[in-house]
């Protein structure tokens, strides 16, 4: 057996063998060592000679940074004023759209739409008969307590009023409570006497159905909270029950329970005086005060 290093030793050289013919072949031409061979790099085809477009660029461009102003030379953004919240407002109700609650907003803009209103009252006279001293009496003593501010909420549910005196006022049926009649609002006689006088001129217009509950009907006081039925002109023929809780107002439009209220207002209308005979008893107490 031949020794491994027998097998790197250089063995001596051979002629070609012959080959067919008997002349003798030529020397092999020595070959590179292609372990260390590169690949000549093929150059990229034109895109415009095969008909597409280059790919654009999707690196950021370098822009040049603006001069860094100083504050005196900044130039504040432009305000931009937001849309209107609703724009169902007339022109008066625009004038108090940043300045009242929404849930304010939407009961002026139902009273505006609305054929009938219907309005229960236990505890004070209905908002849209009420004058300015009689008013601020009872918003004084509410969240308002600014004087600004009051005067504001007495403004505009002054403005609210014009509704009854519009070319085409809806029909208003309002039901107040006896007792409210007597309650001196500020300790003040002559604001209940102003207020009560207001009331009797109010009731004798024709599209106001002012009707009270006696003081012999008290019990019914417990069927219902003071509220608001308002029903909208047509195309709407909507009907919306509103009543007001300690820090929020309610709308309802549900079916069900709007015609539930309804039932309950009927009930408490059955049991009132008379247009006529609760005109008297205004004008009784207007002559006592």
């Amino acid at each position: 057996m031949t020794p491994w290093r027998d097998a790197f030793r250089e063995r001596p050289h051979r002629s070609p063998a012959p080959d067919r013919l008997g002349a003798p072949q030529s020397p092999r031409p020595p070959q590179p060592d292609r372990r260390h061979r590169r690949r000549p790099l093929r150059p990229l085809p034109r895109l415009a000679e095969h008909g597409r477009k280059r790919p654009p660029d999707h690196r950021p461009k370098r822009t040049k940074r603006p001069p860094r102003l100083l504050r005196h030379q900044r130039r504040p953004p432009p305000r931009v004023p937001p849309p209107p919240r609703h724009p169902k407002l007339g022109k008066w109700e625009r004038a108090y759209e940043d300045r009242i609650s929404a849930a304010a907003l939407d009961l002026a803009s139902l009273e505006e739409d609305a054929a009938e209103i219907r309005n229960f009252e236990s505890n004070f006279i209905p908002g849209l008969l009420q004058i300015p001293d009689y008013t601020s009496k009872i918003i004084a003593v509410g969240p308002a307590t600014h004087p600004r501010h009051v005067k504001m909420l007495v403004n505009f549910r002054q403005s609210r009023q014009h509704v009854l005196s519009r070319p085409d006022p809806p029909r208003y049926v309002p039901i107040i409570a006896e007792s409210v009649l007597y309650n001196r609002v500020g300790g003040d006689p002559a604001i209940l006497r102003a207020q009560i006088r207001r009331l009797a001129q109010a009731a004798r217009l024709d599209h106001i159905h002012l009707r009270v509950l006696p003081r012999t009907a008290s019990e019914y006081l417990a069927l219902i909270t003071p509220c608001l039925l308002i029903s909208l002109r047509p195309p709407g023929r909507l009907t919306v029950s509103v009543s007001d809780q300690l820090t929020k107002s309610i709308f309802v439009e549900d079916e069900n329970e709007v015609a539930s209220h309804e039932e309950i207002f009927k009930l408490l209308l059955s049991v009132t005086l008379s247009r006529t005979a609760s005109l008297e008893l205004i004008d009784e107490i207007a002559s006592q005060s």
